[in-house]
């Protein structure tokens, strides 16, 4: 499978023993060859589910970790991002995309939702295919720089007009 987002339904309160489940989503490409690849996903494509966090707003944020970009059955999904799913109509939506080589990871926000932080993880930390060990080959980010490396870091999100971010 391409993974899963799976909903958990405590009976009772938190000492509950018992609880019910369902598939929020199933991860995948609906063009792949196999059925198990296809997925359910209603909206923006994707695999390796890794990180989830609700937001603010009742969103459910979706970062993945794919660890074949770009290759067989998961060529069409691109760069792992981070999406976001309503969790009553299961609606996703692709919110950004990590540079080349990198996960998503942990995100969180301040109380009021206005700054997002999310975590850009290994960026460029793929096999050198031209045999030097040059860590930029795939990427130099976050700043760029012709000699640079890459670098994981923390990035703080805020929407121009000050708003909730996902709203």
């Amino acid at each position: 499978t391409m993974g899963q987002i799976i909903r958990w339904k405590e009976q009772g309160d938190f000492s509950g023993e018992r609880f019910e489940w369902n598939h929020l989503l199933l991860a995948g490409d609906p063009q792949a060859g196999r059925a198990e690849a296809r997925g359910n996903i209603q909206g923006d494509i994707f695999s390796g589910p890794d990180t989830l966090a609700f937001g603010t707003n009742g969103l459910l944020w979706i970062g993945t970790d794919m660890s074949s970009i770009g290759k067989g059955e998961m060529a069409r999904m691109g760069n792992n991002a981070l999406l976001a799913c309503n969790p009553v109509s299961g609606e996703v939506r692709r919110f950004l995309t990590g540079p080349m080589e990198s996960e998503i990871t942990g995100a969180t926000w301040t109380p009021d939702g206005r700054t997002m932080f999310i975590n850009i993880q290994h960026p460029g930390a793929g096999v050198p295919r031209d045999g030097t060990g040059n860590p930029r080959q795939f990427s130099n980010w976050p700043d760029f720089n012709p000699v640079g490396r890459p670098r994981s870091s923390t990035v703080a999100i805020r929407r121009k007009d000050g708003g909730v971010v996902g709203s």
